[in-house]
């Protein structure tokens, strides 16, 4: 994989595409070892409303009663428990015929009937589905997470509770799961045996009660005076219809409805996703919280999430999915139909596409846009020209020479720039279009046809826009081994203004940081990124640029973590070497730049 700039929109872009918090504050709860025993407590017996409008006890009143009883928690706003819908029903036809008897609960008030009927409809669950608005199971069990699952027999004791299986965590997901918990209890309880593990932390969004009544108080912040300015700032763009985020924050239902969830993934440093550290540079794309803001969004939670009174005056809207923000375009390019599995981790897609000019243009800009953005995590665009075309039908890899010919990035998060004044790119007659595509399955069999837009420049521009990769190559990154440091340089031969750093690796990526060593020795820290995260490719785009002289040296350094403590490495005991898939590695310092 090349240059990636890449719910809240981490977790999707579970989405889970989310960060990956190795060095949090305070170690997620999917970090915790499996419990090895369980207090055996009850179910409560209920009969909760069905999404069909009757009612569904815990055990039918009639017919052979099952053996186990799988009650299963889940959200439609969670990305987590999107993915286990499709999961949680393929396994209830496994073991239908065996005696066992699913049952899907929804206990958050927000969402609708409907709304739980359209999602279980997509996920292919076909087993009871039920709301518990006033979440007697939660209190009752003290759940906290979305998508707890119970094991419980006859005698309504819980033999089993915790994880569906250790793929998927917030922030973090494995190719495949290395154990299928709720698989490994069913199969001990089946053979009259207990599970090996009876308990288990489940890795699931933050469970939001429901609102009480609050006094009214001046020193609680409110939604409309005080949270919504900072979602519609740092979060809006990604989390509205259409766009990758897995729910809006557009309105005060919508932020009340995930509140707790809120909470919990800005105190882990997950939410907003941004990984520089402050004290190296400035950014015009920061999206971080300030300590004022993360304040303001813990204390109005903590307050029972009060509404408040309405703004007298709109917030701006943020910008729509779905519009060209560079303008009428020149050309579309787009891809063939691409389809997604629902789980795991998908290769990179590429593809070659056509521009069918027959002359050399100019371009004054370029953007990209996904057709399924639920599932499209990142695309690169790579200007081929007619000398790096193939002579076979295989289409042709990211080479060195390809990094500073790229045309554009979709990345979450990341607003459309134009690009510098008077700077363009260049793509001569006969090139074609490498678009690279990063999918993220969400739960369900999709697809997806994305496209590039163009615009041509009238004439050729004062500054040609370039792409730099800094990389290392080959790479050998030994097994188990959680600090391995690489380097890369690269010298400027002439005065350069840098207007963005992206830093690429991949899923062992633990931090990068670029340094400019200038002729007279003196060394610049130009950008740290000490908890890199794969999910989120940003480009850095500082708010001036950068000015170097000839004779500087760009110096990259990157840390790779392959050990098991890791969440998302796929396989500890590998040694690790440059390749273009996920499981593989890259060490990249991409930066756009022009030179005077």
């Amino acid at each position: 994989m090349r240059r990636l700039a890449l719910l809240f929109c981490g977790l999707s872009a579970v989405a889970l595409a989310g960060g990956c918090s190795r060095e949090a504050p305070a170690p997620p709860l999917e970090s915790a070892p499996p419990a090895a025993s369980i207090d055996r407590g009850a179910m409560p017996d209920f009969a909760l409303e069905d999404v069909q409008g009757g009612t569904t006890p815990l055990f039918p009143a009639k017919g052979i009663p099952p053996q186990l009883v799988v009650v299963a928690l889940t959200s439609t706003r969670c990305p987590i428990a999107a993915l286990h819908a499709p999961r949680l029903a393929e396994l209830a036809r496994r073991y239908e015929e065996r005696g066992v008897r699913f049952l899907l609960v929804n206990p958050n008030s927000s969402e609708s009937a409907q709304e739980l009927a359209a999602f279980a409809k997509k996920s292919g669950v076909q087993f009871p589905v039920l709301r518990d608005p006033d979440q007697q199971i939660c209190n009752a069990l003290e759940v906290h997470r979305t998508t707890e699952v119970f094991v419980v027999d006859f005698h309504r004791r819980i033999r089993y509770r915790g994880a569906l299986d250790d793929q998927y965590s917030v922030g973090a997901r494995k190719p495949k799961p290395e154990r299928h918990y709720l698989v490994e209890a069913l199969e001990a309880l089946l053979a009259g045996k207990a599970p090996a593990a009876e308990r288990t932390q489940p890795a699931g969004c933050a469970l939001t009660r429901p609102a009480k009544p609050q006094r009214p108080s001046t020193k609680a912040p409110s939604y409309h005076a005080d949270v919504a300015p900072i979602l519609r700032k740092r979060c809006a763009e990604c989390h509205q219809p259409g766009e990758i985020g897995p729910f809006s924050l557009l309105t005060y239902d919508d932020a009340r409805s995930v509140a707790a969830m809120m909470r919990d993934v800005v105190e882990r440093q997950l939410m907003p996703p941004w990984h520089a550290a402050p004290e190296v540079g400035r950014w015009r794309n920061d999206r971080s919280l300030t300590e004022a803001e993360r304040a303001t969004i813990f204390a109005w939670v903590d307050a029972g999430a009060p509404e408040g009174a309405p703004a007298t005056q709109p917030l701006p809207a943020p910008a729509a999915a779905g519009s060209w923000h560079l303008g009428k375009p020149d050309l579309l390019l787009t891809t063939s139909e691409q389809q997604i599995p629902p789980q795991g981790i998908v290769d990179l897609r590429y593809e070659l596409v056509d521009t069918g000019l027959a002359e050399d243009r100019w371009l004054s800009g370029a953007e990209l846009r996904a057709g399924n953005r639920s599932v499209v995590h990142h695309i690169q665009a790579f200007a081929i020209y007619p000398t790096d075309l193939p002579t076979s039908s295989e289409a042709p890899r990211l080479t060195a020479g390809y990094s500073q010919r790229q045309i554009a990035t979709l990345v979450p998060g990341e607003r459309y720039e134009p690009w510098p004044e008077g700077a363009g790119r260049f793509l001569p007659a006969g090139s074609k279009i490498l678009f690279q595509i990063h999918y993220t399955p969400n739960g369900v069999e999709s697809t997806d046809r994305s496209t590039l837009a163009l615009r041509f420049a009238p004439e050729k521009p004062s500054q040609v826009l370039m792409t730099r990769g800094v990389h290392h190559r080959p790479l050998n990154i030994p097994p188990l081994d959680p600090a391995v440091r690489v380097d890369a340089r690269w010298e400027l031969k002439k005065d350069t203004i840098i207007y963005g750093l992206m830093p690429h690796m991949h899923l062992r990526g633990k931090s990068f940081r670029y340094d400019a060593t200038l002729p007279n020795g003196m060394r610049v820290p130009l950008l740290d990124v000490p908890r890199y995260d794969f999910a989120w490719q940003t480009l850095y785009r500082p708010e001036v640029p950068i000015e170097l002289p000839a004779g500087t040296e760009i110096h990259c350094q990157a840390i790779f973590d392959n050990s098991p403590a890791n969440p998302n490495n796929p396989n500890p005991n590998a040694s690790v070497h440059f390749g273009e898939q996920s499981t593989d590695e890259m060490m990249i310092g991409y930066v756009d730049y022009v030179e005077r």
